[in-house]
C-alpha cells in the first residue's frame, strides 16, 4: 500500500469519527432526559411505584408475622436455601403455605 494514499485515508476516518462523536454529543444535549421520561410515561413510573408498594406490603406482613410468632432472633440462611424457599413460595397457590 502506498503510504501517501494511506495517510489521507486515515486522517479522513479520524475526522469522520470526531464529527460523529460531536453529533452524538449534540443529540444527547438536545434530547436530554426524553428517553427515560418516555419510559416513565409508557408505564415505567407506574411499575416502579407498584414495586415499592409490594415490597412495603411484604415487609409489613413479615414484621407482623414475626411479632405474632414472638420471634426474638432471626437465623442466617444461605442464599441458595433462601432463593429455593422464595421460589417455592412464589409458586404456591395456598397463601397460608406460601407465607410459611
Amino acid at each position: 500500500m502506498d503510504p501517501a494514499t494511506t495517510q489521507p485515508t486515515t486522517k479522513a476516518v479520524e475526522e469522520s469519527a470526531k464529527t460523529a462523536g460531536k453529533a452524538l454529543d449534540t443529540l444527547n444535549k438536545v434530547i436530554g432526559d426524553v428517553p427515560s421520561d418516555l419510559v416513565g410515561v409508557l408505564g415505567g413510573a407506574w411499575l416502579h411505584e407498584q414495586h415499592i408498594r409490594i415490597k412495603d406490603k411484604l415487609r409489613r406482613r413479615t414484621e407482623q408475622l414475626l411479632r405474632e410468632r414472638d420471634v426474638q432472633e432471626l437465623a442466617e440462611v444461605s442464599p441458595n436455601i433462601a432463593m429455593a424457599l422464595i421460589s417455592g413460595a412464589r409458586k404456591e397457590a395456598d397463601e397460608e403455605l406460601a407465607e410459611l
